[in-house]
């Protein structure tokens, strides 16, 4: 028997990033991935309709759409655990979403196995805030 089935809402705007998360995502045998990029209350209604265990939301933290949208999905979703993108490493954004109380938080350079791990131990009600460094241009390796 396989492990517990984790079903996640990936919350994405852009066609190439959606596109590679959900098949990232697709490839795991404990997670069955719902694609969501509409506006927040198609958000919310697909969520309360597929009831996923964990959220992943990209998060602009210049915009404050994204976390009143993770704000909205606790309060009618309980059950559903938030694990946010960011791109962002400014102290200010990083505290936004803390102050949240987020249970998960993870930088878009991070590699692909933290985000899936960072959404396992998230579904079982863990903490996961990966390591994104406050201040600065992030460190980004070069495709050669």
């Amino acid at each position: 028997m396989g492990a517990t089935l984790i079903r996640v809402l990936l919350v994405e705007d852009t066609g190439l990033m959606q596109g590679a998360l959900a098949a990232l995502l697709a490839r795991e045998e404990d997670i069955e991935v719902l694609v969501e990029s509409e506006g927040n209350g198609s958000v919310l209604a697909r969520a309360l309709s597929y009831r996923p265990d964990v959220a992943v939301i990209d998060v602009d933290c210049r915009e404050r759409e994204e976390l009143a949208l993770g704000g909205e999905l606790s309060a009618q979703l309980p059950e559903c655990r938030m694990l946010l993108v960011t791109g962002s490493s400014t102290r200010e954004c990083l505290w936004r979403v803390l102050a949240q109380h987020t249970p998960g938080l993870i930088g878009k350079d991070a590699p692909a196995d933290r985000l899936v791990d960072g959404i396992r131990k998230v579904a079982r009600g863990q903490r996961y805030i990966d390591r994104i460094s406050p201040c600065g241009p992030s460190t980004r390796r070069r495709a050669r």
